[in-house]
């Protein structure tokens, strides 16, 4: 086992087709939980306020219940593909 799991408590993502919807502009949705998933129902409510916390001190708008049950949206994020040449 990897000794600094126990620094973390929980995870966050978003998958492709998030990230499609985000590129067409209708927002970007999140997922999160935590890292124990027999806790995921109990804590799962905390790790997304502390992302939605972190997400409105950099200025996103953030819609979400506060549940567990429903994910996190970024409502307005102006995605940028960049491509190097």
């Amino acid at each position: 086992k990897n000794k600094n799991i126990k620094n973390y408590i929980g995870y966050c993502y978003y998958h492709g087709q998030d990230l499609e919807r985000a590129v067409q502009g209708d927002g970007l949705f999140l997922s999160f939980g935590s890292i124990d998933p027999k806790k995921e129902k109990e804590d799962g409510p905390e790790i997304g306020k502390i992302i939605e916390k972190e997400l409105k001190k950099y200025n996103f708008k953030v819609s979400w219940s506060g549940t567990f049950k429903e994910r996190i949206l970024i409502e307005e994020i102006d995605w940028k593909n960049r491509i190097k040449r």
